[in-house]
C-alpha cells in the first residue's frame, strides 16, 4: 500500500500533478547534499479545492517516493518559504521516517495481537470466562486490550513522531541559506490551519 497509494489511491483522491514551481537555486552546500541523497520527485497538490490550509507530506516508497506540496502553500508564501518546507520533506526522506514508521507501527501491531492473544488466553484458561477463543463473547475484552495498549502507547509513539520532527528540522536548517524563512513558514502554516501553537500544558 505504501508504494500503491501515490500512485494510484492519492493521485486519484487528492489530484496531484507534477509541480511547475520554479525551482530555487540551492546554496552550495544544499547541493552537495542534494547529490548524496537524490531528491524525490515534487507534486502540486490541488488542496484549495477542499480546503484554505495548507500543507506538505513525503509519500510512498522506492519508485513511487515523492513530496507533495499543497498549492495553497505553494500560492501564498515565498520561494524561500517553499524551500524551507521542501528541505525539511527532504530530511524525512534522507532520515528513512517512511520506513522507520512502517517498522514500528509492525511491531506495535504485532505486541497487541500477542498481549491480546495472552489476555484472552488466560481469561480462557483461569477464569473460564468464555468456552473457546473464538467465542463472540471475548470481544469486549479484545476492545479493552486494544484501547488500554493504545493509551499506554500514545505518549511514546508522539514522542518518536516529535522525534522525526526534529530531525528533519535539523536537516532543513543544515541545508538552507537561513532558519528565518523556516520560521516564518511555521508560523504562517499555524495561522493559516488554526494551529493551537501553545498547547496548555495540563
Amino acid at each position: 500500500m505504501a508504494q500503491i497509494a501515490p500512485v494510484v489511491s492519492v493521485s486519484h483522491l487528492l489530484q496531484i500533478f507534477p509541480t511547475r514551481q520554479r525551482r530555487p537555486q540551492e546554496p552550495p552546500r544544499q547541493a552537495r547534499r542534494a547529490r548524496r541523497h537524490p531528491c524525490p520527485r515534487v507534486y502540486e497538490w490541488k488542496l484549495s479545492e477542499k480546503t484554505k490550509k495548507a500543507n506538505a507530506a513525503l509519500t510512498g516508497l522506492g519508485a513511487t517516493r515523492r513530496i507533495i506540496l499543497a498549492d495553497t502553500l505553494l500560492q501564498n508564501y515565498n520561494v524561500d518559504e517553499i524551500e524551507a518546507v521542501l528541505a525539511h520533506e527532504l530530511g524525512h526522506h534522507v532520515h528513512r521516517h517512511i520506513l522507520k514508521s512502517i517498522a514500528v507501527q509492525a511491531a506495535v501491531t504485532f505486541a497487541g495481537f500477542w498481549l491480546a492473544s495472552e489476555v484472552l488466553r488466560y481469561a480462557l484458561e483461569y477464569t473460564r470466562w468464555f468456552e473457546a477463543l473464538s467465542d463472540f463473547a471475548n470481544l469486549p475484552l479484545l476492545i479493552l486490550v486494544a484501547t488500554a495498549l493504545s493509551v499506554l502507547l500514545m505518549p511514546v509513539l508522539n514522542a518518536y513522531s516529535r522525534f522525526n520532527e526534529r530531525q528533519a528540522d535539523r536537516y532543513c536548517f543544515e541545508s538552507v541559506r537561513s532558519v528565518e524563512p523556516f520560521v516564518t513558514a511555521m508560523n504562517k502554516l499555524a495561522s493559516q490551519n488554526l494551529a493551537e501553537r501553545q498547547p496548555p500544558s495540563g
